[in-house]
């Protein structure tokens, strides 16, 4: 019965048709550098059925909205060469790209054809998705805002340069400041290449808690030998973490508590107007003031104790800059870092009335 079964399985598989082969003339197309100012343009990827039997697409799908395809839709006879053909639209994107175009068969084969090319943008393509002018090279930012980084950790962020220029420019990189390391995806970029500064912050190398603002500086020669230099902040807060620690330590630990909880500046004019912040040592064992800043430019910060024993209170000086705040309600938040463990960053609220 088993080899009757197999023997009519082998009659029937010889009655289908033989299986279809095509062979790929151009897998791969490349456009190369095309304006974005020219307009879609359009290639083609030949195939050739070499098989015995007649094949068809029935559909050819580009993997984004900013390419179109055809195909052929009558059949490609044995022997007959076919062609899919693409428009790929650069408006609005300028850049390299990476895309392809899905074809798909009657016996449910796939085959991808890869699209790639580099769109020299228009000034105002660039404008819009590369905003800073830094020579021969536009930038997506200048300030690169990294947040809140916990103390000991790292923290990660970028900038995308863009060459606007028709030739090739070389590009570096560099920072003064041992937190940052710095990496080029190139260091020479094609016309219209996009190039990415890689930016790593490392807050154990920065040391104390608070605010910072590190300059980079990209530097890059035009074709005709002039050297251009554009300074790009890299900006954040490096902020205490808790710790963990035992109910032994704990007891020990010691226990900053801000005198009072809030100041009130009440009403005030134009001028200085200086307030003061009392830091309580409530625990057991010596507490530390690591940082002090505050969420508002107009108040900087004065004197304060680096150490504080326990039982004792230290004064934190302040001073608000009256002139530079808008009249009406005034609110900011004071920053005190401590090596507290379980409330390393006193956020102590002010406020007032500008008259």
């Amino acid at each position: 019965m088993g080899k009757r079964m197999a023997s009519l399985m082998l009659a029937a598989l010889a009655m289908l048709p033989a299986a279809a082969d095509v062979q790929w003339l151009e897998r791969e197309y490349d456009f190369g550098l095309m304006k974005e100012i020219a307009g879609p343009v359009t290639g083609r990827a030949r195939f050739v059925n070499t098989g015995p039997e007649a094949v068809t697409v029935i559909s050819a799908r580009p993997s984004c909205g900013c390419t179109e395809a055809t195909y052929p839709h009558s059949p490609v006879e044995p022997g007959d060469t076919a062609v899919i053909t693409f428009t790929y639209d650069p408006a609005g994107r300028p850049g390299r790209f990476d895309k392809s175009v899905k074809v798909r068969f009657a016996d449910g084969r796939r085959q991808n054809i890869r699209i790639i090319g580099n769109v020299l943008g228009t000034p105002e393509s660039l404008a819009q998705f590369y905003p800073v002018e830094a020579g021969p090279f536009r930038l997506s930012e200048d300030r690169v805002m990294l947040g809140n980084v916990a103390q000991d950790k790292a923290s990660t962020g970028f900038v995308n340069m863009c060459n606007q220029l028709a030739d090739s420019v070389p590009v570096t990189v560099r920072s003064s400041d041992p937190a940052l390391k710095l990496t080029l995806s190139e260091r020479k970029a094609g016309p219209g290449d996009i190039v990415t500064v890689g930016i790593y912050f490392d807050s154990h190398r920065r040391g104390r808690p608070g605010p910072f603002e590190i300059p980079l500086t990209i530097s890059a020669t035009s074709p005709d030998g002039t050297p251009h230099e554009h300074v790009v902040k890299v900006t954040g807060t490096v902020v205490p973490q808790r710790k963990a620690v035992s109910a032994k330590e704990l007891a020990k630990a010691p226990v900053a508590v801000p005198a009072p909880p809030v100041i009130d500046l009440g009403n005030f004019t134009a001028g200085p107007v200086e307030f003061a912040s009392n830091i309580v040592n409530d625990g057991k064992s010596q507490l530390e003031i690591l940082g002090v800043w505050c969420d508002a430019s107009q108040v900087k910060v004065g004197k304060y104790p680096q150490k504080i024993k326990p039982g004792k209170t230290g004064k934190v000086a302040l001073t608000l800059d009256a002139s530079e705040v808008p009249e009406g309600p005034f609110r900011t938040v004071v920053n005190i870092a401590t090596n507290d463990p379980v409330n390393p960053l006193l956020k102590l609220p002010v406020g007032g009335i500008r008259e």
